[in-house]
C-alpha cells in the first residue's frame, strides 16, 4: 500500500506541473500589437527639441520609399522593416503610467534627447512617437505614443534604427548593368589605357597608346574578370552633396555600356581606411571600402600574363 500511495501522490503532483505549465503558456503574457488602420506614406523623424533643419524625412512613392528633400532612392528593406516596426507597434509592457521628469531622464525621453517619430498618410497624421533609450538588452525601446504620459516598453531598438543619418538610409547601389554588355574601360590617372571586347566569341584585347608601355602581353581571362567585376557598384556610405573635394582624383575609370556610359573616380583614401569617391551615376560623394575601391585603382601589369 505504501509504495502504491507513493506512486499515485507522484502521479499527482506531475500532473499538477504539467497543468501549471499549461496555464503558463497559454495564459495572457501582456504583449499586444498596436497596429495602425492605414498604412503611413510619410514619416519625419526629429530630434525632441531641435530645429527643423535637423528633420530626416521619409516619403512613400510608387516604387518604394525616398529619404530626404531631394527624394533620394532608400534602401527598401531597411526602410520597410523600421517604418513597420512603428506602424505595427509591438507594446510588451508599461513601465510608467506618468511620465514625471525623472522618467524623462531615466527613459531617454527629455527634450534634446528623444526622438520625435510622426507617421502620416496624405497629409493626415496618423501616429506620433517619442522615443528614448534603448533597454539594456539593447533589443527593446522606450516610448510614448500619440502625447500619452505612459511610457511603454517596445519591441526593437528604434532609436538606433531611427537615428540614423540620411546617407546611411539610402540605397546603396550607384549602379547596376549586365557584365556582358560591357563593351570598353578606359583608365586614366597614374597609368592611362584601355580595353575593348571584340570578335566571336567575344575577347577583351588591349587599344594601342597605353601609357607606360606594357612590358608584357594582357591575359584575356583576367581582362575578362576584372572587368566583370566593374559592371555593379555598392557605396559603403554616402557623404552629404556639398562636401568637399580634391581638385584630382588618383584614377578615373570610364565604362561602355553601348548605349549607357559611366564612369567613377577614386578620389583619396581617408584616414579610416576607405576611399573618397564620386560617379557619375551618383549626385552625392561617396565612400568605398578599400577591396571595393582597389577594383578602380587597377594597374595594368595586374592583368598580364605572368
Amino acid at each position: 500500500m505504501k509504495t502504491r500511495k507513493i506512486l499515485l501522490l507522484s502521479t499527482i503532483a506531475v500532473l499538477a506541473v504539467v497543468y501549471a505549465l499549461q496555464l503558463a503558456l497559454s495564459g495572457p503574457t501582456g504583449a499586444k500589437t498596436l497596429a495602425l488602420k492605414e498604412s503611413p506614406d510619410s514619416v519625419t523623424v526629429r530630434k525632441a527639441g531641435a530645429a527643423g533643419g535637423s528633420d530626416v524625412k521619409l516619403g512613400k512613392d510608387g516604387s518604394g520609399w525616398t529619404v530626404g528633400s531631394k527624394a533620394y532612392r532608400a534602401d527598401g528593406s531597411t526602410v520597410d522593416s523600421l517604418v513597420d516596426s512603428v506602424a505595427n507597434l509591438k507594446v510588451l509592457g508599461t513601465v510608467s503610467r506618468g511620465l514625471s521628469p525623472a522618467d524623462e531622464d531615466r527613459y531617454g525621453l527629455a527634450d534634446g534627447t528623444a526622438l520625435e517619430l510622426s507617421l502620416s498618410k496624405g497629409g493626415k497624421v496618423l501616429r506620433t512617437l517619442r522615443v528614448g533609450k534603448a533597454s539594456p538588452t539593447g533589443q527593446q525601446s522606450y516610448v510614448t505614443v500619440d502625447g500619452s504620459k505612459e511610457v511603454l516598453l517596445v519591441s526593437g531598438n528604434l532609436a538606433e534604427g531611427f537615428g540614423k543619418a540620411e546617407g546611411d538610409l539610402r540605397d546603396k547601389n550607384v549602379y547596376a548593368f549586365e557584365a556582358d554588355t560591357l563593351l570598353g574601360v578606359a583608365v586614366s590617372g597614374s597609368e592611362s589605357w584601355s580595353l575593348a571586347k571584340s570578335g566571336s566569341p567575344a575577347a577583351w584585347t588591349l587599344a594601342p597608346g597605353a601609357t607606360p608601355a606594357p612590358a608584357g602581353e594582357l591575359d584575356p581571362e583576367k581582362a575578362a574578370s576584372w572587368a566583370s567585376s566593374l559592371a555593379n557598384l555598392r557605396a559603403s556610405k554616402y557623404l552629404d552633396d556639398g562636401s568637399p573635394l580634391p581638385p584630382a582624383p588618383l584614377a578615373t575609370v570610364s565604362l561602355d555600356f553601348g548605349a549607357k556610359k559611366a564612369s567613377v573616380s577614386i578620389l583619396e583614401k581617408r584616414a579610416d581606411g576607405e576611399y573618397l569617391c564620386v560617379s557619375s551615376e551618383s549626385p552625392s560623394p561617396f565612400t568605398l571600402a578599400a577591396y571595393t575601391a582597389e577594383k578602380y585603382l587597377k594597374k595594368l601589369s595586374d592583368l598580364e600574363k605572368k
